[in-house]
């Protein structure tokens, strides 16, 4: 096959493989019901405590307890409320329900929650008294029954019945609720054990910790839910004496809602819903990264009224809450119960239990006095891809591209001097591009849009770093590194400070590339799979085989033209991008005015806080951890400055990255507010979505013309591809130099490019391996985790940049002790303490700098060659 022909037949291979992968959906937005076997007590139950308890085989068991019906004939015609005793507990979704042991009295409408294998009761009552007590119900092997434990916590602050309750992970909170059955007043209380500390039942025993009360209406019946690390409170019905009777109590149906910071303690008002929800299953379900479904309610329209028989039921629609936008939409109806309560489909004062991978509803109200035995499992459904065939047909035609700017490239890669430096040929402003377009890494495009979307644009100030470390880069690193005539930045440090502090640098910088190859190419998996269907893992191996085949065929030139053409292509999908989302807004001021109102303009942070994202924890950021450390240490970075023909034009690349970095950092900011805006205002178009890096594909395939959403993907990949590149490639450029031509240098040049090559490969297998591997882990952050793996490899090294270029003279023995006491601060900041991991490159570098200054006082040097090397006194500081 003619080589001019293979950039094509492999781009239509790999958008066939994607195509047929792509089977597999990707976003759940849509929800189907399915019944399990009816609950033996064929009139249902109310209130009812329910949960899931482990067995010591494994398996997990549905557990419904206690609750109340009228068994014998309905309220209006003079039944009575019972309560009941029975637990019943269901082993499989196809199985039928068992008869499993009694609670210690018939009870019903408390609290239930399900950790470490038990389901933990709170609270609740019956006629004459509601209980402040607890219990817990696990599983007796020996007897193949259930086992009560008895007052597992301690006393509640004060008898509840009919509140909402919530485990946030070992912490279960409740609020609201009813202290006695005749209560005229509902509960402002919100307060909160650590069952992990109950669990272990160990001295000293939890207690209960209360909470500042949200700042509306004490209430009973709410739903909590939580998303975000934040816990959302909805609805509910405030108890007020009644009128003709101060004795007895009415609602006032509320449609009202908060949200909770429990890191901050504090309250604040959301939009609430559209209509009460009175005594809707609780806890509302989590729906991707930052929505919550809210199961209908009672809306009070006919509380009072005596409809006997003929209550309609209550409300069947579904309502999901987004919290970033803070807008309400519809999400489908509850179906139809079955018979005898056919024309019914929602259900009140009952729980909602997470169960094998479904959301179950067990039994509940149906209408006023009437219950139901249906349990019912309700389960997200995958929505088909939204890639259509113009969009495959772009991707694909890019991904040729790629390649065959590899294969363009291959005829000149001749010598290691050519894979690694290019010839030293690439045109300043290539170079400048390629420095930025090596730092625009699928994070950048990603994560920055969706941390605007989701927060606002106080984290900006990071890009801008550069601006003030570029005239300390082109005036006195850039002169030291190029004098040197080196192909790796850490030949430099031999030559300054010993072999030992080289291969420090080099292995620091190599396995922070590992760690940063797999984060760097699992965003855009996650952000391709949202759009196109393809599973993760394929979408991660195409872009591993791709960035490998061409940086093997064209070395350090076929990095720098992808990565140049990769920015042309981001930047005018987000200029693209924007514009469109501005004419759905209605223009830039209509824009700018909703941002300003959600407060999503904000640019400082207030307080002082190490642990957040104040002012001086971001500028310490932008100048080290954004900047000084990346341009100063990062092989991928410096080797473009030693890819242009002078050191004039090595200055320029700089001097371009650095104009070119801040305002398309404004641009991604201004991209993610945009979208925002829009989906403000449109909720009801508003997606589901696993993860915030999902957002930008996801809107680009959706809302802009035919084929763009393609070319936004297309760039998504390549900047994942260009990070993992750089990677590769500047790691291959690293081990052959400061370790394969450095212990061997006899060996000869064409064999070093082999190695070159070879190595690139197996890089970029582990670059991709480690990327599936994180695409199986939870990781809380991508974008913190990235800037505290930098931080901790990059601080300690930057130092050592620094005191090689201004004081030489120290000797490694003095760098060494300022090392070992960098790597030691950082390694107590990250893991000792709560500080933001921005701080990390502040921290290393002071400390490495400050030590080492101190130890040429107190520590005598060793006598070595590089001891006597020296940099001019224009230079020095």
């Amino acid at each position: 096959m003619h080589v001019a022909k293979i950039p094509a037949v492999a781009s239509w291979l790999v958008a066939g493989w994607l195509a047929v992968t792509a089977t597999a959906t990707t976003r759940a937005e849509t929800f189907t019901w399915s019944l399990l076997a009816e609950l033996p007590d064929h009139h249902g139950v109310a209130g009812c405590y329910a949960g899931v308890c482990d067995t010591t085989t494994g398996a997990d068991l549905l557990v419904v307890a206690g609750g109340a019906n009228f068994p014998m004939q309905p309220p209006w015609e003079g039944g009575t409320k019972v309560w009941h005793d029975t637990i019943w507990v269901l082993s499989h979704p196809t199985a039928a329900w068992q008869s499993a042991g009694r609670l210690p009295r018939p009870l019903g409408y408390g609290i239930s929650a399900s950790y470490a294998g038990r389901v933990w009761c709170v609270g609740g009552g019956d006629r004459d008294e509601h209980l402040a007590t607890s219990f817990s119900i696990g599983w007796d092997a020996t007897r193949e029954q259930v086992r009560i434990t008895e007052n597992v916590l301690p006393p509640l602050p004060q008898p509840v019945a009919f509140g909402a309750g919530l485990l946030v992970g070992s912490r279960l909170f409740i609020a609201g609720g009813q202290a006695s059955p005749t209560a005229t007043k509902a509960l402002p209380l919100f307060c909160s054990i650590d069952l992990a500390a109950a669990a272990a039942d160990t001295a000293p025993r939890p207690d209960w910790q209360v909470h500042p009360s949200w700042p509306g209406a004490a209430r009973m019946l709410p739903v909590l839910g939580s998303q975000g690390g934040h816990i959302y409170l909805v609805s509910g019905a405030e108890l007020l004496p009644a009128a003709n009777d101060a004795a007895t109590a009415t609602r006032r149906f509320l449609s009202d809602g908060f949200v909770y910071d429990p890191a901050e303690e504090n309250w604040a008002e959301i939009t609430g819903p559209p209509l009460p929800l009175v005594a809707a299953p609780t806890p509302a379900v989590p729906v991707g990264f930052s929505q919550l479904l809210f199961l209908p309610g009672d809306d009070g329209a006919l509380f009072g009224q005596q409809l006997a028989d003929q209550h309609p039921g209550f409300p069947r629609g579904l309502l999901l809450y987004d919290r970033i936008t803070d807008r309400w939409r519809t999400a489908g109806e509850m179906p139809a119960l079955p018979a005898p309560h056919a024309g019914q489909a929602s259900v009140v004062t009952t729980p909602a239990v997470a169960w094998r991978g479904q959301t179950v509803i067990p039994s509940g109200e149906v209408r006023p006095g009437v219950r139901t035995p249906a349990v019912r499992a309700l389960a997200a459904v995958r929505q088909p891809a939204v890639f259509g065939g113009i969009e495959w047909l772009v991707l694909g035609g890019y991904l040729a591209c790629l390649i065959g700017i590899g294969i363009a490239c291959s005829g000149g890669e001749q010598t290691t001097a050519d894979f690694f430096l290019g010839g030293r040929r690439i045109p300043w402003w290539a170079a400048g591009i390629s420095i930025f377009g090596t730092t625009l890494s699928a994070i950048t495009f990603l994560a920055i849009p969706a941390r605007s979307y989701a927060t606002d644009w106080s984290t900006i100030l990071l890009n801008g770093g550069i601006l003030a470390v570029a005239p300390l880069v082109a005036g006195w690193y850039l002169p030291a590194i190029r004098q040197a005539n080196v192909t790796t930045a850490y030949e430099f440090l031999e030559q300054r400070f010993g072999l030992s502090l080289r291969l420090f640098a080099a292995a620091s910088f190599s396995l922070f590339q590992l760690a940063r190859m797999g984060i760097v190419i699992l965003l855009p998996a996650l952000a391709v799979a949202a759009v196109t269907g393809i599973p993760v893992v394929p979408a991660i191996l195409v872009m591993g085989l791709l960035a490998t085949l061409y940086t093997v065929l064209g070395g350090i030139e076929a990095v720098i033209w992808t990565d140049v053409l990769q920015v042309v292509v981001l930047v005018g999908a987000a200029v693209i991008t924007i514009g469109v989302a501005l004419a759905e807004i209605g223009g830039l001021t209509p824009a700018v005015e909703l941002a300003a109102a959600a407060d999503k303009l904000r640019l400082v942070q207030p307080g002082w806080s190490p642990a957040g994202d104040s002012l001086w924890v971001l500028l310490l950021g932008a100048i080290f951890s954004n900047a000084l450390v990346p341009y100063t240490t990062d092989q991928t970075i410096i080797q473009r400055y030693l890819t242009t023909p002078d050191e004039a034009q090595a200055a320029r690349a700089i001097w371009t990255n650095a104009l070119i970095a801040v305002p398309v950092t404004l641009l991604f900011f201004a991209l993610g507010t945009s979208i925002f805006c829009v989906y403000q205002l449109q909720p009801e178009t508003l997606p589901t979505l696993d993860s915030p890096a999902q957002l930008v594909p996801w809107f680009a395939a959706t809302r802009l013309p035919a084929g763009c959403g393609g070319l936004v993907v297309a760039g998504v990949l390549a900047a994942a591809m260009s990070s993992l590149d750089s990677g590769m490639h500047s790691v291959s450029t690293v081990l052959t130099n400061d370790v394969l031509r450095r212990f061997r240098p006899a060996t000869p040049d064409t064999t070093l490019l082999r190695a070159a090559r070879l190595l690139v490969v197996l890089l970029g297998a582990v670059g991709t391996a480690t990327a599936v591997w994180m695409a199986r882990v939870q990781v809380p952050s991508l974008w913190d985790f990235f800037i505290t793996v930098m931080g901790m490899f990059g601080g300690p090294l930057a130092g050592v940049f620094f005191l090689a270029v201004f004081q030489p003279q120290l000797g490694s023995r003095r760098v060494w002790i300022g090392v070992i006491a960098a790597v030691a601060a950082v390694g107590w900041l990250v893991l000792g303490t709560t500080a933001n991991g921005l701080l990390a490159g502040a921290v290393g570098w002071a400390v490495c700098v400050l030590v080492a200054l101190a130890a040429a006082v107190l520590v005598p040097a060793r006598a070595t060659a590089s001891d006597n090397v020296s940099v001019p006194e224009t230079r020095a500081v």
